[in-house]
């Protein structure tokens, strides 16, 4: 872009998408080697997504770790929003819906020898996702798996596999 004289200079950005602000620079220099360098900067989308906490953890058999029941999360969007993605052990009460509301997650109770961790991502309908991280802890007794003929021994945990 070239002028002579005083002159206005119009700029335009395209909307942003992102739920972070951005911003760029843009630098004028006269012939006579004069510049001015100017910064731009957008908000972010007013239609973001937001969860608190973004993270939970839970104990092996799906209590939530330093408290009793289930967990709850505030979530907070402008527009409508649904559950996208959630491991097969992880619960929850609503698929989706809008505004700002605290919604309950559980877990299955984790009688394997691993910890397991996983990822709930919540959309809104602009294109927004926030991710909820959710740990859990191995299971650290016996399971022992009754066939008929062992003896049940108290504090035992029992799991009948099959019909």
């Amino acid at each position: 872009m070239s002028g002579d004289g005083n002159d206005e200079i119009d700029i335009t950005v395209d909307v942003n998408a992102r739920a972070d602000a951005r911003n760029t620079t843009v630098t004028v220099t006269t012939r006579g080697g004069v510049s001015k360098t100017i910064t731009i900067t957008q908000d972010a989308a007013d239609s973001s997504l937001t969860l608190s906490p973004t993270s939970l953890a839970f104990n092996a058999d799906g209590t939530v770790k330093s408290r009793v029941g289930m967990a709850t999360i505030q979530l907070t969007s402008r527009v409508a929003w649904s559950v996208n993605s959630k491991p097969d052990c992880y619960c929850h009460p609503s698929s989706g819906g809008g505004g700002t509301q605290s919604v309950g997650i559980s877990v299955s109770e984790n009688l394997t020898k691993q910890d397991r961790s996983g990822e709930i991502r919540f959309y809104n309908e602009d294109g927004f996702y926030e991710s909820l991280t959710v740990m859990q802890d191995r299971y650290n007794g016996i399971v022992l798996v009754y066939n008929g003929k062992l003896p049940i021994y108290d504090g035992a945990k029992i799991v009948f596999n099959g019909d």
